[in-house]
């Protein structure tokens, strides 16, 4: 699954948009009901697979697919009742937040919430702090 959105958008980038489609073809068509994506031989869908998976569909403009795996993510997206350390972190699956797995799988989802292609990905616009989740009564 990984691989096949890392390719996919090499692809584009490099002008082979035939293959690009057959490769965004494929991830469409493993997809689950869910919006999610497995890595491959797993059963479950997790937020590094599917952030990849979003951001290759996205960035191509497949925007059902996309925005069907870009609400998956946004539901393991911790929120204002979190606590204030982990707002903003993706848990790995629909199991829970576990901070060991958050790292990697929150590098992988800001992919897919971003949607923007690796080709296009610029500094612009980047702030040096971490912004903060703005939550009702300062809480």
């Amino acid at each position: 699954m990984d691989a096949t959105a890392l390719a996919a958008q090499a692809l584009a980038a490099t002008g082979r948009q035939a293959k690009a489609q057959a490769g965004l073809g494929w991830l469409t068509a493993h997809q689950g009901a869910d919006g999610g994506f497995a890595a491959t031989g797993a059963a479950t869908a997790n937020a590094n697979s599917t952030g990849l998976a979003a951001q290759a569909l996205l960035s191509a403009g497949r925007l059902g697919a996309g925005l069907k795996a870009w609400s998956y993510l946004t539901k393991l997206q911790l929120g204002c009742a979190a606590a204030p350390a982990d707002r903003g972190a993706v848990a790995y699956d629909g199991t829970g937040f576990n901070a060991a797995t958050a790292p990697r799988a929150t590098t992988q989802a800001v992919l897919g919430l971003a949607g923007t292609g690796l080709a296009e990905l610029t500094a612009h616009g980047s702030r040096p702090a971490a912004p903060a989740l703005a939550c009702p009564n300062g809480s």
